[in-house]
């Protein structure tokens, strides 16, 4: 995760695409709590990022994360739309995040 705040492009990029596959293939009884919290929190960040591909990327992480607890996720980014200079991407993430959640509330009906 500290990678991600690296003064190197190549070395950012890499580190988002390491966290994105690690998520994806980390199974979730594996990961909870204050894990997510933490990742949640230091990626949030990157998503005020000036460089639209590096908030995408921090977005895309986000998603991921919100299947392994959507409460913390969702929590810190209410907490984030208050300091980001734009709130575009906090916005796309809620609403993705509620988007998944009807998806599964529906489909335990």
């Amino acid at each position: 995760i500290t990678c991600l705040d690296d003064n190197a492009e190549r070395v950012r990029l890499a580190a988002f695409d390491t966290a994105f596959h690690f998520l994806k293939a980390v199974r979730r009884r594996n990961l909870q709590g204050s894990t997510i919290e933490h990742v949640t929190e230091q990626v949030l960040v990157h998503m005020d990022d000036p460089d639209q591909q590096i908030q995408t990327l921090a977005l895309n992480i986000l998603a991921v994360a919100a299947e392994f607890d959507h409460k913390v996720v969702m929590k810190n980014v209410q907490l984030a739309r208050l300091s980001h200079r734009d709130t575009t991407f906090c916005d796309m993430l809620s609403r993705q995040v509620d988007s998944i959640q009807l998806k599964k509330v529906g489909t335990l009906g």
